[in-house]
């Protein structure tokens, strides 16, 4: 067993870097590229969107971790997996909604200011989604101890972002590129 998680160490410690480094490497390139007032916004975006994160996955990922994780029977797997993914994407769609619906209110409750919310809360619902699914996918990359899998898919993640920003910088352009 000892063996079994000492080849696996490597390769998630080396990902773990890769994905650490991505946002070390993207500051630069997207400070330059949006300009002040707009990495300011982004900057209130993405913590934001961890934040509501977890009312998106409910702890589902730890529950299917350790209800799966005995089990050796794939199908029950996929059944499982597949009703949390619905579960998180029906809590992600509304939390959506409740905060486009309720942006402006919630702008001026947090931040004493409307305008907050037109950028930030507009964005960091869709985000928080996003960002719920991509652990969910760790959960069950996890869970089907598919870890090659994941490291790859989290490297060719971060590869994809700092190449999209790098192509962003190259346009001249900034955010418009997109």
């Amino acid at each position: 067993m000892a063996s079994h998680y000492g080849r696996k160490l490597p390769i998630l410690g080396v990902t773990f870097l890769a994905v650490s480094l991505q946002r070390l490497i993207l500051l630069p390139i997207l400070l330059r590229c949006l300009g002040d007032e707009a990495y300011g916004i982004w900057a209130l975006i993405l913590p934001l969107a961890e934040l509501l994160t977890p009312l998106c996955l409910l702890a589902l990922p730890d529950a299917f971790t350790r209800f799966s994780a005995g089990t050796g029977d794939r199908k029950t797997i996929a059944v499982n997996y597949y009703t949390i993914l619905a579960t998180v994407l029906g809590c992600g769609s509304l939390l959506t909604a409740v905060v486009s619906l309720n942006g402006s209110l919630l702008g001026r409750f947090f931040a004493n200011s409307p305008a907050f919310s037109d950028h930030t809360l507009h964005l960091a619902a869709p985000l928080a989604t996003a960002m719920a699914l991509n652990t969910l996918a760790g959960a069950y990359f996890r869970t089907m101890q598919r870890e090659w899998l994941l490291a790859g898919l989290q490297c060719l993640g971060a590869t994809l972002n700092i190449g999209g920003a790098l192509a962003m910088a190259a346009s001249g352009r900034g955010i418009n590129a997109i």
